[in-house]
């Protein structure tokens, strides 16, 4: 079973509300971080090109960085499930002779849909 990475530390300036939206892609929700945040990780990174940055601001980028490693598992984790889910209704064994729908294992259907990451 896979485990969630772990968030240390939240960031004192991520506000309490806002801080992730959530959009649908192809009927999946995937968490994206808002643009107020992804506007702060731009000015830093900007920032970063031409100057270094303070050690509180290197601090404040790590934590967006663990954030999104956060983020990306839960869209990966959620994708998964909605796949799963719909290629267990979907599917039919076809050395079922009746060719009758059946449920799929999660080893059947993870050989038959590659995972891809879906990033915030």
């Amino acid at each position: 079973m896979l485990l969630p990475p772990k968030l240390q530390n939240l960031l004192h300036s991520l506000p309490i509300e806002g801080a992730v939206r959530i959009e649908l892609v192809e009927g999946i929700p995937i968490f994206r971080a808002s643009s107020t945040v992804q506007n702060r990780i731009e000015e830093l990174l900007t920032k970063q090109q031409s100057s270094p940055l303070t050690s509180d601001e290197e601090h404040e980028l790590d934590l967006y960085e663990e954030i999104d490693d956060y983020l990306s598992f839960i869209n990966r984790t959620v994708r998964n499930a909605f796949l799963t889910q719909a290629i267990s209704w979907c599917l039919v064994d076809e050395n079922n002779p009746q060719n009758q729908s059946r449920k799929f294992s999660p080893k059947e259907i993870a050989a038959t849909v590659p995972e891809t990451e879906i990033s915030p």
